[in-house]
């Protein structure tokens, strides 16, 4: 039996414990070892009510960094709150940070894939008020299908919402675009914008992505490859603020480019608008055609008079030299096989008919007019011939077939 002196001794000595930073079974050992200086082997049992609040930053490949307070202290609780990871996130790789009392930082590197893929218990780790967790970005590649696989199913990864990019380069409609929940993926991305040109070098496309640090990264994304080999298409998961660059392909490197093939995928913009101009047509019609369509296709249906197969240009907008350039074709060697004869059509190519009109529209191009500045006033100089035909159809050419 304690005396009300000692009782007070003891009060006093218990209300000064410092607990801060430990768990309940130290906090147990504690209070029981400076107990001994008044009981014998005191019965010590310590229960934690309720648990304080700990405020940390959670920053890095997450949807939402800031900085959250936690009710409960553990790593789960942070990425929870910070809505998920990214598809980008390094789960094998989390930092925890910590500035410790003395002032110096130490860091915790956690695991968090491997549990998921082999059912071990997730790292325990108590986090404390202003640690940092940071989410690292990995770079995302085929070879890391199933770990992307497991990152984006589990638990807590960031729910997929509407996705704002960027889309450049050689597609239909270049420009910025939001794409649905459920479909931020590259593919998603060039159907949105009206498909790929067939100028597009679909084995370099490059996805550039700003990190919340303010680098830059940009990821290499191979669309041709999966086409050739008939294996599944690397559909690269795009982000907010993603810049998706499709680049054209170089001189030099077509030979080992299939465009008859990339035409015919959903990647490229399902149809071209080709313009023909002849005489026996009437002046200038125009038309849709499937892309990856050849010259000859274009011609079906097309009134020809037989002199005039082997006297046809066709007539296309280089837009690197802001110019028309011309490429004589002859159709009756096309047809009986001569594949440089017939060549893949691109939008906006206009198929010019007959020698005279052949050599006209050369003459206006070439010397009454200056080198368009660009695709749109190439267009518009073949549509104002659709208003305007009496300039070409003049009184020496009418009925004729234009020899």
């Amino acid at each position: 039996m304690l005396r009300v002196s000692s009782a007070a001794q003891l009060f006093a000595v218990l209300s000064k414990v410092n607990l801060r930073g430990l768990t309940v079974e130290q906090a147990q050992q504690v209070i029981r070892d400076r107990l001994n200086r008044f009981i014998k082997n005191p019965n010590v049992a310590v229960s934690l009510i309720i648990q304080r609040p700990v405020t940390v930053t959670v920053t890095g490949q997450v949807a939402r960094p800031g900085f959250y307070p936690l009710p409960t202290p553990q790593i789960s609780a942070a990425l929870f709150a910070a809505s998920g990871t990214t598809s980008t996130a390094d789960l094998r790789g989390v930092l925890v940070r910590r500035t410790l009392a003395n002032g110096a930082i130490a860091e915790q590197k956690i695991d968090l894939l491997t549990p998921l893929q082999t059912g071990i218990a997730p790292p325990d780790l108590r986090l404390e008020d202003g640690d940092a967790i940071i989410v690292p970005y990995q770079q995302v590649t085929a070879d890391r299908k199933s770990d992307r696989d497991v990152a984006a199913r589990y638990s807590l990864a960031a729910a997929q919402g509407p996705v704002q990019v960027t889309i450049a380069g050689e597609v239909s409609k270049p420009g910025f675009y939001t794409l649905p929940a459920g479909s931020g993926r590259i593919s998603g991305a060039l159907v949105a914008a009206g498909g790929a040109t067939l100028k597009a070098d679909l084995r370099e496309v490059r996805v550039r992505r700003t990190l919340v640090d303010g680098s830059t990264v940009e990821e290499p994304i191979d669309l041709y490859t999966p086409l050739v080999n008939a294996t599944e298409l690397f559909d690269f998961p795009l982000q907010n603020g993603d810049a998706i660059v499709v680049p054209e392909l170089e001189a030099g490197k077509e030979q080992d480019y299939n465009r008859a093939l990339v035409a015919k995928s959903t990647l490229i913009k399902p149809q071209i608008y080709v313009r023909v101009l002849s005489y026996a047509s009437g002046g200038l019609t125009s038309f849709y055609v499937q892309n990856g369509s050849r010259f000859l296709d274009a011609l079906n249906g097309v009134p020809l008079n037989a002199a005039d197969l082997r006297k046809i240009a066709l007539f296309r907008f280089d837009r690197e030299q802001g110019i028309a350039i011309s490429q004589k074709l002859d159709a009756k060697a096309a047809l009986e096989g001569d594949v440089s004869q017939n060549p893949l059509l691109e939008d906006n190519d206009v198929i010019v008919i007959g020698r005279n009109l052949v050599e006209r529209i050369s003459y206006v191009i070439n010397t009454a007019t200056r080198p368009f500045r660009d695709i749109l006033g190439f267009v518009l100089f073949f549509e104002q011939l659709r208003e305007g035909a009496q300039n070409l159809f003049g009184p020496n050419s009418s009925g004729g077939s234009g020899r």
